[in-house]
């Protein structure tokens, strides 16, 4: 019973106006029940870009490295998005840099594929692996150069 009022206690967190504070809401978990599945607060707000929802979500306790059923985090989402004040908040709560989704993606590689050169920087900052590869054997080097970004490659490549 306290298992499903703590879902619908974040599902209802969710659905909350971004002007909400962080007193109106309980402690709870990152997944919630819908009539579709389940579903991932948190990433649906970094997703939607509503840094107000995440940083309420966090500070009630969601936990930043739950999934999606594709194994992807929040850093996932805000690293492919390219929202660094997102990705620092998750950093910041204890988002693993280097967990990989299922295709084995990192957040940066998701970043560098998509040439968020700040987002590549805040993750390199928190010690992000730049050698790892994914499922097809690529590198976020690997990434950055198969979608022409120079900049990025210029960041992760060699240093000289």
């Amino acid at each position: 019973m306290l298992k499903i009022a703590s879902r619908i206690l974040v599902f209802m967190a969710a659905m909350l106006p971004a002007t909400m504070s962080a007193k109106s809401v309980t402690p709870m978990s990152a997944k919630s029940v819908t009539p579709f599945g389940q579903t991932q607060p948190l990433i649906e707000a970094v997703r939607n870009a509503e840094v107000d929802k995440v940083d309420l979500l966090l500070a009630n306790g969601v936990d930043p490295n739950d999934t999606d059923p594709l194994a992807r985090t929040a850093l996932h989402y805000a690293a492919a998005l390219g929202k660094t004040g997102i990705l620092s908040a998750l950093l910041e709560k204890g988002a693993d840099v280097n967990r990989a989704d299922k295709g084995g993606f990192t957040p940066l590689m998701r970043a560098a594929q998509n040439g968020h050169v700040a987002a590549v920087r805040v993750l390199l900052d928190a010690n992000s692996d730049t050698i790892s590869t994914n499922g097809d054997g690529l590198s976020a080097l690997d990434l950055a150069r198969q979608n022409n970004r120079p900049e990025i490659m210029l960041l992760l490549g060699p240093k000289k």
